[in-house]
């Protein structure tokens, strides 16, 4: 613990499914609805993804946050009205990749504990 807080909470806790096994690929018109600078930083990590044979496996998928939504929707709401073409704030998080492999409440009361 450091300052009150647990170490971790400022992970966001995510999976490439949600609650209820679905998953979403990266399209074309999905990168069609996003900001140049949401593109360049993409373009950035999808290169991390391609150069880690473990990582590969998450290339053009979309992540789904499990935990860390309240850090998320205070955050882009700021950005996109303020700093929307300032590449300095977009950038990737920390996270924790989670598998719930259709076990969503094991997952959720594990992320209950962290949370406690």
């Amino acid at each position: 613990m450091r300052d009150g807080y647990m170490e971790g909470y400022g992970f966001f806790y995510v999976a490439l499914e949600d609650n209820h096994g679905h998953t979403k690929d990266v399209t074309p018109g999905v990168v069609a609805k996003w900001s140049t600078e949401w593109k360049e930083v993409n373009e950035e990590f999808e290169k991390k993804l391609l150069a880690d044979d473990d990582l590969k496996i998450f290339s053009n998928k979309m992540f789904r946050v499990w935990d860390g939504n309240h850090r998320l929707q205070a955050w882009m709401p700021i950005i996109e009205q303020f700093h929307s073409h300032d590449i300095n704030w977009h950038f990737c998080v920390e996270v924790v990749i989670l598998d719930p492999r259709g076990d969503v409440p094991s997952v959720i009361n594990a992320l209950h504990e962290v949370n406690w």
